[in-house]
């Protein structure tokens, strides 16, 4: 279960969308906490790479915005490869303790830092597609 701490950070970003009548901005919130910008930063930065407001992102957008913002992402995990374990949002922070990663479900990111998933969607048993390191470029 995510700290307290984390939860509060998590509700801002969700004020702040609600403030800017946002939804679908998942990409947005894990943009911010990841690369540690506030949330009107962040869903600027995926504007500028072509995120409609209240719709979705697209894996690429989510990339070119973080480098935009001066970070690069890493692949660390995919469903795809071979031998890969499977994980859910439930055993992933174990085998990611360290570091900042984008975490990506089904329709979903989030953002995972030092072994706290930082979404809603914390302690679920959703699959992990893939896990993207994301480090000062």
């Amino acid at each position: 279960r995510p700290t307290a701490q984390a939860m509060d950070l998590f509700n801002a970003l969700k004020r702040a969308s609600i403030r800017k009548n946002e939804d679908n901005d998942c990409a947005v919130k894990a943009v911010a906490i990841a690369t540690r910008q506030s949330y009107n930063v962040a869903h600027t930065a995926l504007a500028m790479e072509g995120r409609t407001n209240r719709r979705g992102t697209y894996p690429r957008q989510t990339k070119m915005a973080t480098l935009a913002l001066g970070f690069m992402t890493t692949n660390r995990y995919s469903y795809r490869d071979e031998g890969a374990e499977g994980f859910t949002l439930k055993t992933v922070a174990k085998r990611y303790p360290r570091g900042t990663f984008y975490v990506h479900v089904r329709g979903h990111i989030l953002a995972l830092v030092d072994g706290e998933i930082l979404d809603w969607t914390a302690g679920s048993s959703r699959k992990v597609l893939a896990v993207n390191e994301v480090s000062p470029a």
